[in-house]
């Protein structure tokens, strides 16, 4: 029997950014109409990885993490990211609101997404900058999280499931929003 070689390659973790320099000049990029996605306790490594990883593949501008009752950025969360947390600023936040406030200061607008919201996706125009907020796995966003919202839309089911697992929502709210711009 052969001896068999095995390497292993070794991701070096990054650093978020500050919230002023995650929004820093907002308004400006892309034409003003930028997107930012902003992840409210989610807690599956596995779904964080790949919003990092659509992020990365769709243009998105930065993705705000709640620090506390989240998914902390491991291992899995690279290696699902295939090079999605390499190139998409982050900023990981103890206070979302404090974030939205950041948010709003620099020119976004929120955008929360809900399968119970009464307005759907395809009503939205891509003629501001947005942050996209998306919730717990399984609660959704926290009630102050939506009542800091400026609109709540969602996906209208066109078969009998009647929700999306967060990662694959978020691929969806990000794609129709950069397909306008």
């Amino acid at each position: 029997m052969g001896r068999t070689s095995v390497s292993h390659a070794v991701v070096k973790e990054r650093s978020g950014i500050s919230i002023e320099e995650l929004f820093s000049g907002a308004s400006e990029r892309k034409g003003g109409k930028g997107v930012w996605l902003a992840l409210d306790s989610l807690q599956d490594p596995q779904n964080v990885g790949a919003i990092f990883r659509m992020a990365g593949f769709f243009g998105v501008e930065g993705i705000v993490l709640t620090q506390e009752r989240s998914a902390p950025l491991t291992a899995t969360v690279y290696d699902v990211a295939s090079g999605g947390l390499e190139y998409v600023p982050f900023t990981q936040q103890v206070n979302l609101q404090r974030a939205f406030e950041a948010a709003k200061d620099s020119g976004l607008w929120i955008l929360g997404t809900s399968e119970h919201a009464k307005e759907d996706l395809l009503t939205i125009k891509a003629d501001r900058p947005w942050l996209v907020v998306l919730g717990n796995e399984e609660r959704g966003m926290r009630r102050l999280t939506e009542e800091a919202c400026d609109l709540l839309v969602g996906i209208a089911p066109k078969g009998r499931v009647t929700s999306l697992n967060v990662s694959v929502a978020a691929g969806v709210f990000v794609s129709r929003l950069s397909s306008l711009q």
